[in-house]
């Protein structure tokens, strides 16, 4: 009989959790909780459908919103199924265990001053429901403490089509999957745990131009557990992990443009893209080829770098660069073009807020050089091959001035 009653009192505790889970769905409590503070984190559902299973969730679609003083970013879930640790809720915790979703599309926007925000930067922007345009930064003012807002933790996401990503002028639009995690608590931390994005294929736009179709890849990226007031927007970059293997076609380099409104088609082209990073260093790889490189010669300024206007009519155009990230550091070397008789080595570094580095151009036998200093650019023009390469030495232009030379080439003399 004990056993009996057992298996009773199993049974009718197993009802009354999931008989609670559809009395929670039924009511608005969690939404007025999670939504006390719709400025740091905003969650809107359709459809609610109770199951089962005590703590779990299901929606026709779930959005969140959230921003802080230096981004704003909304995630819409369609058809998704949550797990929820409903012990959790009682410490202001909303804990997805596991959250299955059909779909997805993401935004995210930084905060610009009042100088950033003009209309054509704005205008690449995606717009974010409930939140003004242009997303402008708050005046400033003394910190506020930040209260206490609900965490939000999400341990096992997956996602079965990723339809959108839009951040800032960036639009990639296309088939993908996407498993990951992270931990939230608005304004005060946040946490990315190892996430991948899988891209079967898609297109990435630059504002209303098309950079690359049938783009291809994977991304890896995490985040340890960061102050988000210690790192505020780009900042998170110091501090980032991943790595990005992604190939596609290069239809325009319209973000090379100084105005960002040329749309410099390539006629048509490849690239492909490798990199790796940890803990905010690391470096990569990219190699494009071009059917015409009279798009990269029209975004050259006036004066001797026209001089490689010998490009618009050469076919065939290839390009391979190397770069390493630090904190505080960017080197971009070696750098290798070519398109028939023209050729073009480079190097080029930016640390503790200076930059430097050499450039060398040939086309048959008539080349000219380019030192990037302190002072204004230099140009040569005779013994232009041999000064290049004397600047790959101990402390010359080519190298990163402690004596390491990081780029090889064998000039024509």
């Amino acid at each position: 009989m004990w056993l009996l009653g057992l298996a009773a009192g199993a049974a009718a505790a197993f009802l009354g959790l999931a008989g609670a889970t559809a009395l929670f769905l039924r009511s608005d409590w969690l939404l007025e909780q999670i939504d006390s503070d719709p400025d740091s984190l905003f969650v809107v559902f359709t459809e609610p459908r109770a199951s089962l299973v005590p703590g779990r969730l299901r929606f026709k679609t779930l959005t969140l919103r959230s921003r802080d003083s230096n981004v704003e970013w909304e995630a819409r879930l369609e058809d998704a199924t949550v797990d929820v640790a409903l012990v959790d809720l009682a410490a202001r915790r909303f804990h997805a265990r596991t959250v299955r979703a059909a779909g997805l599309t993401f935004r995210l926007r930084e905060r610009l001053t009042r100088r950033e925000a003009t209309p054509a930067r704005a205008g690449r922007y995606p717009e974010i429901t409930g939140y003004p345009d242009p997303p402008r930064r708050d005046p400033p003012h003394p910190p506020e403490p930040p209260g206490d807002p609900w965490r939000v933790a999400v341990d096992d996401l997956r996602v079965g089509l990723v339809k959108a990503i839009w951040i800032d002028a960036w639009r990639w639009e296309g088939e993908g999957s996407l498993s990951g995690g992270f931990r939230l608590h608005p304004g005060i931390e946040a946490e990315v745990l190892p996430s991948e994005l899988a891209v079967a294929h898609g297109t990435l736009h630059w504002g209303r131009y098309v950079v690359s179709r049938n783009t291809a890849g994977r991304v890896r990226a995490w985040l340890p557990r960061f102050d988000t007031q210690a790192y505020p927007g780009n900042e998170v970059w110091k501090i980032m992990s991943g790595s990005a293997p992604l190939d596609g076609t290069l239809d325009a380099v319209p973000f090379l443009s100084p105005d960002g409104n040329r749309p410099s088609p390539t006629g048509g082209g490849s690239v492909r893209i490798r990199v790796s990073m940890r803990d905010g260093r690391g470096g990569g790889s990219v190699a494009a080829r071009l059917r015409d490189a009279e798009p990269l010669v029209s975004l050259l300024p006036a004066g001797p770098p026209k001089w490689a206007a010998g490009l618009v009519n050469l076919s065939d155009f290839a390009a391979t660069a190397r770069v390493a990230i630090a904190p505080g550091r960017l080197t971009v070397s070696p750098v290798h073009a070519s398109a028939g008789t023209f050729s073009l080595d480079a190097d080029w570094r930016l640390a503790g807020g200076r930059e430097w580095g050499a450039l060398l151009a040939r086309k048959g036998a008539l080349a000219i050089a380019v030192g990037l200093g302190p002072a204004a650019p230099s140009l040569r023009v005779v013994g232009a091959a041999s000064w290049f390469e004397a600047e790959g030495r101990p402390g010359g232009l080519r190298t990163d001035q402690s004596g390491e030379s990081t780029g090889v080439v064998r000039p024509t003399r």
